[in-house]
């Protein structure tokens, strides 16, 4: 996919940076040990209250490596649904 071509050609000037980030969140358990307790936790799979505070300008990602999902977000929320990785794969 490649954003620059627009299905309008003339809106393609419109465009002055995509900007964004992406980045994974990892699949998996961290597991810590405090005294006698044991706590386990899970990654969390789509954008964390973090990754919304310290969104960039433009449409950010992040790819859920257990939920194997694509979440796409800004700094207003999610932008739609997450999208299948597999079918999110096939557009590159």
């Amino acid at each position: 996919m490649d954003p620059t071509k627009a299905v309008n050609p003339s809106l393609k000037d419109n465009i002055t940076g995509l900007g964004g980030t992406w980045h994974v969140h990892p699949s998996g358990t961290i597991s810590e040990e405090n005294g006698t307790v044991r706590n386990t936790h899970i990654f969390v799979q789509p954008p964390s209250d973090r990754d919304f505070k310290e969104t960039r300008l433009g449409i950010n990602i992040v790819i859920g490596a257990s939920d194997k999902k694509v979440y796409f977000y800004n700094r207003s929320g999610l932008i739609g649904k997450p999208v299948k990785l597999k079918e999110f794969l096939k557009g590159c």
